[in-house]
């Protein structure tokens, strides 16, 4: 099975060596401290997760979402913040913005590894579950197909 990637994207050089120092051993990574390369960057990375700082002097947190989510919609969304102010207003927001979570800087280690893996679980559960709805559909209109075959036969007899 292949690694999981999740691409962290925060201005603060710190923040990301601590993320990435957290999640290297079990995921990969992509880093970058400009919302903008991380456009780029999730064009040929592809990430599953994107783990996003609110506050960025390119794009804020919210705007970059919306774009990944244009190149992937199925890119999962963490945000974190460090700041104080207005902490009620971005979490409401996040949540608007369809984010699977809101951290709140500085992070718990633990908290940050649970809530990656419960993220990336509950994908990998939505993928096979789509994939399973699309056999019984196909194996529907087999049937489906299979009876009106019959049919035709029986109504030829």
């Amino acid at each position: 099975m292949s690694l999981s990637r999740i691409l962290i994207v925060d201005d603060e050089p710190r923040m990301i060596r601590s993320v990435e120092r957290v999640l290297c051993q079990d995921y990969k990574t992509a880093t970058t401290r400009s919302s903008r390369e991380a456009i780029t960057i999730a064009n040929g990375f592809k990430p599953d997760l994107a783990i996003l700082d609110v506050q960025m002097p390119e794009l804020d947190g919210f705007d970059l979402a919306e774009q990944l989510r244009a190149i992937d919609p199925e890119v999962d969304v963490i945000f974190m913040t460090g700041s104080i102010h207005e902490l009620d207003s971005k979490l409401i927001r996040a949540v608007r913005k369809d984010a699977f979570y809101f951290l709140q800087k500085p992070f718990d280690r633990e908290l940050l590894l649970a809530l990656v893996d419960r993220c990336l679980k509950l994908k990998r559960l939505d993928r096979e579950n789509r994939r399973h709805l699309h056999r019984l559909e196909k194996e529907l209109a087999d049937a489906v197909q299979l009876g009106l075959h019959l049919c035709h036969e029986v109504d030829g007899v």
